[in-house]
C-alpha cells in the first residue's frame, strides 16, 4: 500500500529537483537512512527540520549545544508530536486540503501522518510542494536566536512509542538570515486572450543550502494594488526557466506583473522587475454560413447559422444590387448573436438584392462577409383593406381615424371623398403614412352645412397593390355656426337670503334653450337651471352668506351649437342687518394682562367677535384683536388698568354691532 502511494507521489509531482535532494539524505540500497537535518533563519528564530519523520507513534527532541559544550534540551514542554487531530490539519492546510487531499488519495486527514511515518522519502517530496506537512509531521521547532552570525551544533533525538530515543542526529547549522535569488528576465506576452508570463532562477545547487520550493507570481492591473494572482503551488523542479499562463484578462486592460521565489519556511526573496503588456484580440470570428434567404408577407427574410465562438458577440447585415460590389449594412443596430434572422421591409419589388452576413466578437473584429445570396420578390397580392374607419365633424372639419391593416407590407393608405360611391373621386396623391387623416373640404373651405358626403379609404402595399375599399356613407354636414349669447342678464341680492336673476334672449332665430351658470371662486361653473323661452327669472336660494357668485347664460340652438357667455354679473350674497352687542362686558386684571368677558348673543349668522379698547370712556376706540374672537373672553396681554374696554357681534356680512357697554378693570 505505501509503495503504491510513494509511486502515486513521483507520478503526481514529477519533482527532479526534490529526488536530487533526497540522494543527498538517503544512503545506498538496502542501508539504515543516513539522518540529516536543514536550519533555515526565518524573522528571530531558526527553522530546525529532520530529514525523517519520527517513526508512528513517535516524537522529536530537539537540543541545542551551549557554550560549555553541552546539549540543552529546547522543548522543555514536551517531545514535539505529529498533529494528528483532523480539524487542526485541516486548519492548517485552508482552502488548499482539497486539492492536496485528491492528489494523494486521501480519505482522512489523519492518514496523512500515517503515509509520512511509513516512509521518509514522501516526506521531503511532498513537503517541496505543500510546506504545511512540515508541521503536521512534528519536524519543524523554531529557536530563537539573537546574532544572526555564525553557526550554532544541533542535535534531534528520535522517540519510541515510549519516548526512548532510538537514535540521534547532530549537525551544525550556520545562523546567516536567509536570502533567496530574485527571479530574472520576467517576461509577460499576450497569447491570444490569455497572458504568458516567463522567468529563469539559478539551477537548483546540489547542497542543502538552497531549499527554494516554488513561485509567487503578483498581477496589478492599471492603477489598482498588486495581488497575488495563484493560490495554488508553482513549485521549482530542477529546471531554470518557469512559466505561467494568465487565463483571466480583459482585452485592452494594462496589466503589470511581477514574481518572487519562497523557500521551504515561506521565506520570500524581493521583486523581481515588473513587466507590462496589454491583450489586444485581433483574431475576427468565422463567416457566418448556411445563409438563406426567402420573401415574406411584405419582407425579404434572410437567416443564417449561430456562431458559437465564446466571444461572438452580434451580425451585420449587408445589402448589395450587384454580386461582387457596393454592399451597405442595412441594420440599425448590431443583432443579438443568438438572433440569427433579419427581416429587409425597405426594398423595391421587381429588383434583385444581394445578401451577405458578417459576424463581429466582443473585441469589435468583423469576419469577412459570406457568400453573397440573391433574392428576388415580386408583389401581387392586395394587402388587406383597413378596419374601424371612424369619423368626429370639428370646427367644420372632418377628422377620420382607423385600425391599420394586418398585411406586414402595407406601405400607406388613399383616401377618397365624393357625393356618393359611385361618384368618389381620391383625393391623396401620396399614401397616408399615419392612421388619421383631417379632411377641410374642397380647396380648405370646409363643408357645406346639410350637404351629405361618402368616405371611403385603401391601403397600399409596398408592390403597389390596393386593397378594396371601405366606406361612411351618407354623411349630413350638420349646422355648426353658433348662435348669438343671451341679451341683458340682472342679478339682485336680496337681503343676504336670495339672488335673483333675470334675462332676455337670444337674437338667433334657431335658440331652442337657454342655459344659465354660477361660479363661485375658485369652483368650476355649475349648471343651475334650463328654460325653453325668454324673457326668464330664476331664484337661486342655495347662496351662502358672504360668498361672491358669478352668474352667466348661453344660448344653445337646434343643432346643439352653444353660444359663447353672454353678459356676466357678480354679486356678493350679504344683509344689512347687524347682529346684537353683546352684554355683561366686564374687564379683570391677572397677571398675563387684562382679560374681558362677555354673554353670549344669539344670532343665526353669528360668527364671532371684536374686542375694541380706548383711553378715555368716549374716546377713539381701536380694535385690538386680529382673527375674530370665538369664544367669550379676550386676553389684552399689553392692557393697562387705566384704559376702556368694548365688545362688538360680527355676523357672515361683516355687519358689526353697534358698541354698547365699556368696561374697565379699575
Amino acid at each position: 500500500m505505501i509503495k503504491d502511494k510513494i509511486d502515486f507521489i513521483f507520478s503526481r509531482f514529477l519533482i527532479t529537483a526534490v529526488i536530487s535532494f533526497i540522494v543527498l539524505i538517503q544512503p545506498a540500497a538496502n542501508s539504515q537512512p543516513k539522518t540529516e537535518m536543514v536550519g533555515l533563519v526565518k524573522g528571530d528564530s531558526v527553522i530546525i527540520i529532520p530529514a525523517v519523520p519520527p517513526a508512528r507513534g513517535g516524537g522529536l527532541n530537539f537540543y541545542k549545544k551551549s557554550a560549555g559544550g553541552q546539549f540543552v534540551l529546547l522543548n522543555t514542554a514536551g517531545p514535539v508530536l505529529p498533529i494528528t487531530d483532523d480539524a487542526l490539519i485541516l486548519e492548517a492546510f485552508g482552502n488548499r486540503w482539497e486539492t492536496f487531499s485528491s492528489e494523494l488519495s486521501l480519505r482522512e486527514p489523519a492518514d496523512l501522518v500515517f503515509l509520512l511515518s511509513e516512509d521518509p522519502q514522501a516526506f521531503f517530496m511532498i513537503a517541496f510542494r505543500y510546506p504545511e506537512v512540515i508541521k503536521i509531521a512534528g519536524c519543524w521547532y523554531a529557536d530563537k536566536i539573537t546574532d544572526k552570525k555564525g553557526e550554532s551544533e544541533y542535535r534531534i533525538d528520535y522517540l519510541d512509542e515510549t519516548r526512548n530515543t532510538v537514535r540521534s542526529v547532530t549537525r551544525k547549522l550556520k545562523l546567516k538570515e536567509t536570502s533567496l535569488p530574485v527571479p530574472i528576465d520576467v517576461t509577460a506576452k499576450p497569447e491570444g486572450n490569455k497572458i504568458l508570463i516567463e522567468w529563469n532562477y539559478p539551477e537548483m545547487s546540489k547542497d542543502l543550502s538552497d531549499l527554494t520550493t516554488q513561485f509567487l507570481i503578483y498581477r496589478k492591473q492599471a492603477n489598482g494594488s498588486a495581488e497575488r494572482l495563484y493560490n495554488g503551488v508553482i513549485p521549482r523542479d530542477n529546471n531554470t526557466s518557469f512559466s505561467y499562463y494568465d487565463e483571466s484578462v480583459e482585452n485592452g486592460v494594462e496589466y503589470s506583473y511581477y514574481v518572487t521565489a519562497v523557500d521551504l519556511v515561506g521565506n520570500e526573496s524581493g521583486q523581481s522587475s515588473p513587466v507590462m503588456t496589454v491583450v489586444y484580440d485581433k483574431t475576427p470570428p468565422a463567416v457566418p454560413d448556411e445563409v438563406k434567404a426567402d420573401s415574406v408577407e411584405g419582407s425579404i427574410g434572410v437567416s443564417w447559422k449561430m456562431n458559437l465562438e465564446l466571444d461572438a458577440r452580434g451580425y451585420n447585415v449587408y445589402r448589395s444590387l450587384k454580386v461582387d460590389r457596393d454592399f451597405v449594412k442595412i441594420n440599425t443596430g448590431l443583432l443579438p448573436v443568438d438572433k440569427t434572422f433579419f427581416y429587409d421591409n425597405n426594398f423595391t419589388f421587381g429588383i434583385q438584392y444581394f445578401y451577405c452576413i458578417t459576424c463581429i466578437d466582443k473585441n469589435d473584429n468583423e469576419s469577412g462577409k459570406s457568400n453573397p445570396l440573391a433574392i428576388l420578390y415580386e408583389d401581387m397580392v392586395p394587402p388587406d383593406p383597413p378596419a374601424d374607419f371612424n369619423y368626429r365633424f370639428e370646427n367644420n372639419l372632418m377628422k377620420f381615424s382607423w385600425t391599420a391593416s394586418k398585411s406586414a407590407d402595407v406601405e400607406g393608405y388613399h383616401y377618397y371623398r365624393g357625393e356618393s360611391a359611385e361618384v368618389l373621386p381620391r383625393i391623396t396623391s401620396d399614401a397616408l403614412k399615419s392612421v388619421t387623416y383631417t379632411d377641410s373640404g374642397y380647396s380648405g373651405r370646409g363643408f357645406t352645412p346639410g350637404q351629405r358626403y361618402t368616405f371611403a379609404l385603401t391601403a397600399i402595399d409596398k408592390g403597389r397593390n390596393e386593397s378594396g375599399k371601405i366606406y361612411i356613407k351618407d354623411v349630413l354636414i350638420p349646422d355648426n355656426d353658433a348662435p348669438e349669447p343671451p341679451q341683458g342678464l340682472m342679478t339682485e341680492n336680496v337681503n343676504g337670503n336670495y339672488v335673483a336673476i333675470s334675462s332676455g334672449g337670444s337674437v338667433s332665430a334657431d335658440v331652442v334653450i337657454y342655459k344659465i351658470f354660477r361660479s363661485e371662486i375658485p369652483s368650476a361653473p355649475v349648471e343651475l337651471t334650463r328654460y325653453n323661452s325668454v324673457p326668464f327669472q330664476y331664484t337661486d336660494s342655495t347662496v351662502k352668506k358672504g360668498s361672491a357668485y358669478t352668474y352667466y347664460a348661453i344660448a344653445v340652438d337646434s343643432a346643439g351649437n352653444s353660444s359663447k357667455p353672454g353678459r356676466t354679473d357678480t354679486v356678493l350674497v350679504k344683509d344689512d342687518s347687524p347682529p346684537p352687542s353683546p352684554r355683561s362686558v366686564k374687564a379683570v386684571r391677572l397677571q398675563a394682562g387684562i382679560e374681558i368677558r362677555w354673554e353670549v348673543v344669539y344670532d343665526f349668522d353669528l360668527i364671532g367677535y371684536n374686542v375694541y379698547k380706548s383711553q378715555l370712556p368716549n374716546g377713539n376706540y381701536i380694535k385690538v384683536n386680529k382673527e375674530v374672537v370665538k369664544e367669550l373672553k379676550y386676553l389684552d396681554a399689553g392692557g393697562k388698568a387705566t384704559e376702556f374696554y368694548k365688545v362688538r357681534s360680527v355676523d357672515t356680512s361683516g355687519n358689526e354691532s353697534n358698541r354698547g357697554e365699556y368696561a374697565s378693570p379699575k
